[in-house]
């Protein structure tokens, strides 16, 4: 028992470190690639993909979970390269709600495993670094909606031109928002996009806050069990 524990375990740690890397080189690499041209639209959706695949098999949980993210993250996946195909607002919104709907999906399960009793190791702070980036993008794509569906909503940087630029203003905006840091340069401009920007803040911080008293009390749990 205590072999296949240390196994699950070890399997577990590899998925949220693959997972915690895919995430910090899309915020890295997106920007530099995101354009209105099929070569960049192309190269923005092969690197969601590979986060979408690392994200769906990071999930830990029962099979219908898994398999709600699976699909969830296949609709992503045909819907962003038909967002390519025809750009019409429709796709795009279906697009956006897929992403939306499979980050926080995965969210929520790392964030389980995250609140789960246990042992405070590498992998469950691999686990509290990949929910703060998920939040992050999950809030972007829910901003998107947003813009598309009433444009205007944000008044976003100069030059912002097509879906993809749009989506990597809001990326780096919801990041912004999340940690408080509030530049300015991006603006939320009506009612329903400010209260929503608003909660993203709040998230941040009670995340924050929250968190590091479960870890503190999960941490004082384990060394009680030990003693």
């Amino acid at each position: 028992m205590s072999l296949r524990s240390s196994s699950e375990s070890g399997k577990e740690e590899v998925n949220f470190l693959r997972l915690l890397v895919v995430l910090v080189v899309l915020f890295v690499v997106h920007p530099l690639i995101s354009g209105t041209g099929v070569l960049s639209s192309s190269l923005v959706n092969l690197l969601f993909i590979a986060a979408v695949a690392i994200a769906a098999t990071s999930v830990p949980g029962r099979r219908v979970v898994r398999s709600t993210v699976y699909s969830t993250g296949a609709v992503a996946f045909l819907s962003s390269w038909a967002a390519i195909l025809w750009g019409q607002t429709w796709v795009e919104l279906v697009v956006y709600g897929s992403y939306l709907g499979f980050f926080t999906l995965v969210c929520a399960n790392v964030l389980g495993h995250v609140f789960r009793g246990g042992e405070v190791d590498t992998n469950k702070l691999y686990a509290v670094c990949c929910v703060y980036l998920l939040a992050g993008i999950a809030w972007a794509f829910l901003y998107a909606l947003i813009e598309t569906s009433a444009p205007g909503s944000f008044h976003l940087a100069d030059g912002v031109v097509g879906s993809r630029d749009r989506i990597s203003q809001l990326i780096y905006f919801s990041l912004v928002t999340l940690t408080t840091l509030g530049y300015g340069d991006i603006v939320p401009i009506s009612g329903f996009a400010r209260t929503t920007a608003s909660l993203e803040a709040i998230f941040g911080q009670a995340y924050l806050a929250v968190l590091v008293a479960r870890l503190i009390g999960l941490r004082l749990s384990s060394k009680r069990e030990v003693s």
